[in-house]
C-alpha cells in the first residue's frame, strides 16, 4: 500500500525562478513574496523582508518548502504541515497553508509573545504551546507528528531547503538590487565551516537600536533587526575596505507590542 508520503516518480526539484513564482502564484497573497526594498540606513544596505505579506523573511523559506516539497510528492492535498516555531516561521507556513488550502499544525515554545501565537490562529492554524522557552520540545513534537500518514514536516531548523531557498532567491534578489560591480564572498549557509566571521551582539543594544530605527527611520521592526544593524555596524567598522555591506530587517515590531512597547 502506498503511504501518504511516498514521492511520486521522477520528481523534479522546484528552483522557484521568478517566472515560476509569477505564474504559479498569480492572484494569490503569495505573489507579494520577494521583491522587497534594499535601502541604505547609515551607510548600511538593508532589505527590508518585514514587509513580506506574513510580516518576516521566514515567508521566503514558508513558500519555498511547501512549494518544494509538492514537487516532491512529500505534500499532497487533504495533508497537514506541522512545523515548530518560536513564531516568525510558524506565522509564514500558516500564511501558505491558508492560502494553498493546508491544514496547519504549529508547536509552539510557552512564553512567546502573545501575538506571535495570535497570528497563527489568524491564519486558521492550531498553535499548541509545549516547553519553556526554548524549542526543543517544540522540535521533537512536530518530528513525530511528521512521520505520520497525512502530516508533512518542514523541519526547519535541519532542512537543506533553508540554504538552497538563499542561495536561489533571495541571495540573487539582493545582488540585482545592488549597485552595478560588487563582487559579493559567498553567500552564509547554515555550514559553520563556510561563515568568515560571527559578531556577538548584547540583547539591550539590539533593543535600543531596535527604538531607535523606528523613532529616526520610520522602520517598525522587531529585536533581531536591531541586532542585524548593530552587527552590521560593527562589521563595517572592522572592515573599511569593504565597499558595501547588506543585512535584514527581518521582521515587523508589531509581533513585540506586548513585549516591548507597551
Amino acid at each position: 500500500m502506498e503511504s501518504a508520503h511516498t514521492p511520486r516518480p521522477a520528481a523534479t526539484p522546484v528552483t522557484l525562478t521568478a517566472d515560476d513564482r509569477t505564474r504559479r502564484w498569480r492572484g494569490t497573497v503569495l505573489e507579494g513574496i520577494g521583491n522587497t526594498p534594499l535601502i541604505q540606513v547609515n551607510g548600511i544596505w538593508v532589505k527590508l523582508e518585514y514587509l513580506n505579506p506574513s510580516g518576516s523573511i521566514k515567508a521566503r523559506i514558508a513558500a519555498y518548502m511547501i512549494e518544494r516539497a509538492e514537487t516532491e510528492g512529500l505534500l499532497r492535498t487533504g495533508d497537514t504541515i506541522v512545523e515548530a516555531s518560536s513564531g516568525n516561521t510558524g506565522n509564514a507556513m500558516s500564511m501558505v497553508a491558508a492560502a494553498k488550502g493546508y491544514r496547519m499544525l504549529v508547536f509552539m515554545p510557552i512564553g512567546m509573545s502573545r501575538e506571535r501565537a495570535a497570528i497563527s490562529r489568524a491564519f486558521g492554524a492550531e498553535v499548541v504551546t509545549v516547553g519553556e522557552f526554548h524549542v526543543n520540545e517544540a522540535l521533537e513534537q512536530a518530528r513525530e507528528y511528521g512521520e505520520r500518514p497525512g502530516y508533512f514536516a518542514p523541519q526547519q531548523f535541519d532542512s537543506e531547503w533553508n540554504v538552497d531557498e538563499n542561495q536561489t532567491w533571495l541571495g540573487p534578489e539582493i545582488l540585482r538590487q545592488l549597485p552595478e560591480g560588487v563582487v559579493p564572498e559567498a553567500l552564509v549557509e547554515r555550514n559553520r565551516e563556510l561563515i568568515d566571521d560571527v559578531v556577538s551582539v548584547k540583547g539591550e543594544d539590539a533593543i535600543a537600536e531596535m527604538r531607535r530605527l523606528a523613532r529616526e527611520h520610520g522602520l517598525f521592526v522587531g529585536p533581531s533587526s536591531g541586532a542585524h544593524l548593530v552587527a552590521a555596524r560593527q562589521y563595517q567598522q572592522a572592515h573599511p575596505e569593504l565597499e558595501h555591506v547588506v543585512t535584514a530587517l527581518c521582521d515587523q515590531g508589531e509581533k513585540y507590542i506586548s513585549d516591548y512597547f507597551i
